[in-house]
Formats: C-alpha cells, structure tokens, sequence
C-alpha cells in the first residue's frame, strides 16, 4: 500500500468511525438498540483491522452492554467510546 492509499485508508476508517459511534446518539429507545449494536460490532472490526484495540475493545463492550444499560447511558457511552476514537485518530493522524 502507497502512501495515498494508506491516507486514503485511515480518512475512510475516521469518517466510518464518526458514523458508527454517532449510533450510540440515537439509541435513547430499545428499537434502536440493534442498529447500536450493529455498528459497534462493525466498527469493533475496522478497529482490529488498524490495529486499534483499545478501541476496538471498548466497541465490543458497548455492542456487549444489556440493553438497558445502552439506552440508559447511551450519551456517557457515546462520549467514552469518542474520547478514545479523538486519541487514535490524533495518533494515526501525526505518523500520516
């Protein structure tokens, strides 16, 4: 992989990234909670696939988490699992 693609690579796994953590937004209702779970079972993949496990570990807790819990604290879930996604990104931003 050349440099453009390894660019191109990480800016599709950030802007994926934004739109699966943006799931845990909407979750305030149990019909939700699948599309949630879903995305982090996704995004819990692309992470393993950069090598971020870290983040990749907190998604699969996340998709893990009863469904109460999700809906329950679906802000403090989504603001945790970003403030980890912000330290990557930062992180594969500064080596490309």
């Amino acid at each position: 992989m050349n440099e453009a693609e390894r660019t191109s690579f990480f800016e599709d796994f950030i802007t994926d990234g934004s739109s699966y953590i943006a799931t845990l937004i909407d979750c305030d209702e149990v019909s939700k909670v699948q599309a949630a779970r879903d995305a982090m079972h996704a995004f819990a993949g692309a992470c393993l696939v950069i090598g971020a496990e870290k983040l990749a570990e907190t998604a699969r807790n996340i998709e893990m988490a009863d469904t109460q819990r999700l809906v329950r604290d679906h802000t403090e879930l989504h603001d945790d699992i970003l403030a980890t996604f912000t330290q990557t990104t930062e992180g594969i931003r500064a080596l490309y």
